[in-house]
């Protein structure tokens, strides 16, 4: 983020609310995805109207949650705080632009779960065990990528003095390999079987 905004008349406070902008998005990519997913589940049952409901449903839900969450954002002291906190945006007074993406995360995931239940009403087990165990190894995998990102960037800043580009490129470059390769390794660890499937097709 810093790389590709931390220039010109984009400040460092704005390059911090986007990258909290975009870490707040970020937990919502699967729910988006798996959303697509489903949907195309009701087209093979040639139901079009059901997600189109749940789409209009999920606008309505998200409209309301931006302006609930910059009311609270923006008044209560508390949830600003925790906010500002979690996201690591401390002395920056205004953060209600987090609002929009808690409210399309907020959202997404209830739609995905509107879209779920009411398919596995329709047409019956949906193997949800062999959906969950999958999840937890993922989720397995990713925290332990998130811990090595987090102490790599440490790491590499003790040997680097990051103010000029190449040297947050490099800091930027070796944490993404790092983390990646990890998460890999994670994942064959956990006996994930997606990333199982992956790398023997890639062989």
């Amino acid at each position: 983020m810093r790389l590709g905004l931390g220039t010109g008349r984009f400040s460092w406070e704005d390059t911090r609310l986007t990258a909290a902008s975009l870490g707040v998005f970020a937990f919502a990519l699967f729910a988006n995805s798996l959303n697509h997913l489903v949907i195309r589940a009701y087209f093979a049952l040639q139901d079009t109207k059901t997600p189109v409901y749940v789409s209009i449903g999920g606008v309505l839900i998200n409209v309301f949650l931006a302006f609930l969450f910059v009311f609270l954002l923006g008044n209560v002291e508390l949830i600003h705080r925790v906010v500002s906190h979690f996201l690591r945006l401390e002395n920056i007074e205004n953060i209600r632009v987090l609002a929009f993406p808690f409210a399309f995360l907020v959202s997404t995931l209830l739609q995905l779960i509107a879209l779920y239940h009411i398919l596995e009403k329709r047409i019956g087990d949906l193997k949800r065990k062999e959906i969950i165990d999958s999840a937890i190894r993922i989720l397995g995998s990713s925290i332990v990528m998130i811990i090595v990102a987090f102490f790599t960037l440490r790491i590499v800043v003790s040997f680097i003095t990051l103010n000029t580009f190449l040297a947050v490129f490099t800091q930027a470059a070796i944490t993404t390999v790092v983390s990646g390769l990890v998460y890999l390794l994670a994942a064959v660890v956990f006996d994930s079987p997606e990333v199982k499937s992956i790398i023997k097709k890639l062989l």
